[in-house]
């Protein structure tokens, strides 16, 4: 019997990217991964670096395609976005050797992705395979190209060496590791197959089994009976991210916990015992009368959904992300990665059934807060909108939300700085401020009031942003939030590196929205300022630019890459205005409605004086912001 080679061969980087051709088809999207994408792949391989054993990173199912009977492409199915990442990574790898004709690698000589009817997209992966949009993406605007793609190659050129430097792990090790050791699977289905009955099959697969229902089951199966199905409510309720906790949990329990307007937490008692006794009794009163239902004082399950929009809001993070959040705090340590993939062996030291039960009150406990204190997305008020409302029952017994703080200031400044921390890092894996926010809440809150977590907020972004980012040796996230509880510990001005302020040192944009946050915080002259939104925005702009058009070039680097010429803008507008004069740009964003940095709308306010003398208008703005940020420090 002849052995006939396996249709899921699998493949390291190198040998995906050398061996045969793609094709990507005309009927799928266009390349749209983001830096939270991007970001997060190269987290996940940065994790095993060092490793001797492989990471997987998934599959890509491909269609072959022949030519007088031949193999002579293939046609991709599903991975597109992975695999033209994994092509731009490669490329960004290998660029210095590949230029410097140092050939070690001739097996990416020659791209073997291909864009069917998109000419465009195609220019672009060969102009990437070629260096162009890793090496100042500015330069090359005049290029017809791709945006997406260019800008993936901007975004993989600043966050790998950065991610590299946080993990102390050289560039070059990672591309070792990256092209040999990263293995994906290739799947390629028979070449008879009927594609759009395939995509239909996939469109409605089965789900596996998630690792958090794993460890729901691993945890539940140490428990008894009864424990396991107080443990199964509280799980459950907390499950589903997008909805306050209170409409997880059934009415006759849901009072007894939250009490009658649902909006306090019994800390001091035992949760897990009061949910276990509720159930119990609840089941042993299964034939209730119809009229027993009708008279009861809570209002049916059905009801209360009827009246809440489950559609309406939407965590920051997922379960599984949250459960991490949940078993270091709990823990009091750091020590757990917020990385999903990890989620079973963070709670390999969970085995007895009473720790399991502490653990479980934490999980509900942690959850109400981070309901009712931690921000997300409410779609009635739209998407650029943060919303931090506490859920209550109110006396005519309709949910209803409001806002999480009586006092509005307060309430303004927390949304400014959760937002702030949020979009600074839109990775869940790396959301150690969320950590910091949830610690705080769970230790801080009911022992020193709501006071104190604006407090603990505006501390912990100091303690980011000197002990982390500016230190000249850095902290690491678990000594900042479980050792030093978010206290900031730098005590000198002249022990941080402020090169960490200049272009291309930059250790982490929360560095730009913290200076946006103290704007925001003392400047009072400009309606503007006061209405400013934090968004999704990384790209580094250079406010007088590098190459201007219709003025002299900065030849000095001192001037050119510091703190007072850089704001932190959108792709877009980067894309759009980078060679333009600060008059051309102020006369830009003068008819925008809003403004994409405070720290960029200041500067546009003095944008004449830039245009007749930059070096020293850079030098007054670099001094302006060294001393609100060492102001902020000993405030």
């Amino acid at each position: 019997m002849t052995k006939q080679a396996s249709n899921y061969p699998v493949l390291s980087i190198e040998e995906l990217l050398s061996k045969d051709q793609y094709v990507i088809p005309r009927y799928q999207r266009n390349y749209a991964w983001t830096e939270a994408h991007i970001s997060q792949l190269i987290e996940d391989v940065l994790d095993n670096v060092g490793s001797p054993l492989p990471y997987y990173i998934g599959t890509l199912v491909v269609f072959p395609r022949k030519k007088d009977g031949k193999l002579n492409s293939y046609e991709v199915i599903d991975g597109q976005q992975r695999l033209t990442t994994l092509t731009l990574l490669s490329a960004y790898l290998t660029q210095k050797e590949r230029n410097q004709g140092n050939n070690t690698r001739h097996w990416f000589d020659i791209i073997n992705l291909d864009f069917e009817s998109r000419q465009l997209s195609s220019d672009t992966l060969k102009q990437a395979h070629s260096g162009i949009w890793f090496d100042d993406k500015r330069k090359n605007e005049s290029l017809e190209h791709n945006e997406e793609i260019a800008a993936a190659c901007e975004i993989i050129a600043r966050v790998l060496p950065h991610k590299c430097r946080e993990k102390s792990v050289a560039v070059d090790q990672f591309k070792e590791y990256f092209l040999e050791l990263v293995k994906i699977c290739r799947v390629t289905v028979p070449d008879d197959t009927d594609l759009n009955h395939y995509f239909e099959i996939m469109n409605n697969r089965g789900e596996q089994l998630e690792k958090h229902e794993i460890l729901k089951a691993r945890l539940m199966k140490k428990l008894d009976e009864a424990d396991q199905v107080a443990f199964g409510i509280i799980w459950d309720a907390c499950a589903d991210m997008d909805r306050y906790v209170q409409y997880g949990i059934k009415p006759e329990i849901r009072k007894a916990v939250f009490g009658k307007h649902w909006k306090s937490f019994p800390w001091d008692e035992d949760v897990f015992q009061m949910i276990k006794q509720s159930a119990n009794i609840k089941s042993k009163e299964k034939e209730e009368k119809l009229s027993d239902v009708i008279e009861s004082n809570y209002t049916s399950v059905a009801n209360e959904s009827s009246k809440e929009d489950p559609e309406r809001f939407n965590s920051i993070i997922n379960f599984p992300n949250f459960l991490l959040h949940a078993i270091s705090i709990h823990m009091k340590s750091g020590v757990v990665p917020l990385d999903d993939k990890q989620l079973l062996e963070a709670f390999n030291g969970l085995e007895e059934p009473e720790e399991i039960q502490d653990f479980a009150e934490a999980l509900l406990g942690l959850r109400f807060l981070f309901d009712q204190y931690i921000i997300k997305r409410d779609r009635e008020l739209g998407e650029k909108e943060w919303s931090l409302k506490e859920l209550h029952l109110t006396d005519s017994n309709n949910p209803s939300y409001r806002n999480a703080y009586r006092d509005e200031a307060l309430q303004q400044h927390i949304v400014m700085l959760q937002s702030m921390f949020h979009v600074s890092v839109p990775s869940r894996s790396y959301k150690y401020w969320l950590q910091g926010a949830l610690y705080g809440l769970y230790w801080k809150l009911e022992e020193d009031g709501e006071d104190t977590i604006l407090n603990h907020l505006q501390s912990m972004a100091k303690a980011f942003v000197f002990d982390r980012f500016l230190a000249r040796e850095s902290l690491e996230y678990e000594e900042i939030i479980f050792q030093n509880q978010c206290e900031p510990t730098i005590e000198r001005w002249s022990e941080l590196n402020m090169d960490r302020t200049r272009y291309g040192e930059i250790q982490n944009i929360l560095l730009f929205n913290y200076i946006d946050y103290l704007y925001w915080s003392k400047v009072n002259l400009y309606p503007e300022v006061k209405n400013f939104k934090y968004t999704f925005r990384s790209s580094i702009e250079h406010y007088y630019p590098q190459n201007p058009i219709g003025g002299d070039p900065i030849t000095n680097g001192r001037f050119l890459h510091s703190i007072g010429n850089l704001c932190l803008i959108s792709h877009g507008k980067n894309s759009q205005l980078r060679h333009h004069l600060p008059q051309a740009k102020k006369e830009y964003y003068d008819k925008q409605v809003e403004i994409d940095s405070i720290k960029q709308f200041l500067m546009l306010e003095k944008a004449q004086e830039w245009n007749v003398n930059p070096e020293q208008s850079i030098k007054e703005h670099e001094e302006e912001v060294e001393n609100l940020l060492k102001q902020s420090l000993y405030d």
